[in-house]
């Protein structure tokens, strides 16, 4: 009963996740026959399917849903008539089926806000990159990134006898926050 329970749970998680991105995408693809394919419907479909096919094991089977989904992402964008060369629906929808594959193990549910909070603020998000950032901090930005998304966790974490014993990492840490 346990079981039936959480997996019904889960199921509920995934759809909850395609319902809560496929919203957003539905507010912006417009309407007639411009409009944009994938709505909320697709959403949460595309995340139930990923959601039955982990529930399944079956690798193949996981294998062609995502091929299902590429395919039928490559077929409407070759007949998107908006002009706009944009393919975030089609990643969104892509990433929708891996998290209702991720609802069935683990919660999926923030990765989901996330996603959809990064698609509701595309507007936001444009006029930060093109408008307010300077280059020169754009530059600085991406000298923090290297140094603490790439240098850190290639230094080691322990003390280091040719130094007299100090532990670079540590080290490290303190130059990346002095850097931010």
């Amino acid at each position: 009963m346990s079981t039936a329970v959480n997996s019904l749970s889960s199921f509920a998680l995934a759809l909850g996740c395609g319902l809560l991105i496929g919203v957003e995408r539905e507010r912006r693809k417009g309407s007639g026959p411009q409009r944009q394919y994938a709505g909320v419907r697709t959403f949460a479909l595309v995340a139930l399917l990923g959601a039955g096919v982990q529930v399944l094991a079956q690798p193949l089977l996981m294998l062609a849903a995502a091929l299902l989904v590429a395919g039928l992402s490559i077929v409407s964008y070759w007949r998107d008539r908006s002009g706009d060369p944009g393919v975030t629906t089609e990643i969104a929808l892509f990433v929708t089926l891996l998290l209702g594959a991720m609802a069935m193990y683990r919660p999926a549910i923030a990765a989901a806000v996330v996603v959809a909070s990064l698609l509701a603020a595309r507007m936001s998000l444009q006029r930060f990159s093109t408008q307010t950032l300077t280059e020169r901090e754009f530059h600085s930005a991406l000298v923090l990134a290297a140094a603490a998304l790439i240098v850190l966790p290639l230094t080691p974490n322990q003390p280091q006898s040719w130094l007299g014993s100090v532990n670079l990492y540590t080290v490290w840490q303190l130059v990346v926050v002095l850097m931010l």
